[in-house]
């Protein structure tokens, strides 16, 4: 039988993986899961209820919390490094940002009207977009 990783890696990482009806059906062995976890990986969450539970354990997440094509609640928990999509709030001066970096809500701003559902529509098309706009970021390929 075939691996996911080759053997010295496998020995260091455990993989878990869940479905959204395994939020509702096993959620204690799911909590603990995400709240030992060192990495959160989620995909197309939508349903009310596991929105509540997924949110509820993603501030216990070591490490990065990786999030798409989810409901904008949880799309907020995305954090790798210092980025983070969680709304800062601000000092006395109003000091603090909300959400991606300037850069990104520039872009983000050119595929939406302001409306919320459009916000996500436009979230959507980048998603189609972004692939193709990565040749024009800098670096090693």
């Amino acid at each position: 039988a075939g691996q996911l990783l080759p053997p010295p890696l496998s020995q260091n990482i455990h993989l878990q993986v869940f479905a959204d009806s395994d939020i509702r059906s096993s959620p204690a062995e799911y909590a603990t899961a995400v709240q030992n976890a060192d990495l959160f990986i989620g995909s197309l969450i939508f349903d009310y209820d596991d929105v509540l539970a997924v949110s509820e354990l993603l501030p216990n997440v070591k490490g990065p919390r990786l999030l798409f094509e989810c409901a904008t609640e949880l799309m907020a928990f995305n954090k790798v490094g210092s980025f983070t999509m969680e709304a800062k709030q601000g000092g006395a001066g109003g000091s603090g940002s909300d959400g991606p970096p300037p850069a990104v809500k520039a872009i983000l701003n050119k595929f939406s009207s302001g409306k919320e559902e459009d916000k996500i529509n436009g979230y959507l098309k980048m998603l189609k977009v972004g692939p193709d706009l990565l040749k024009f970021i800098p670096g090693d390929k």
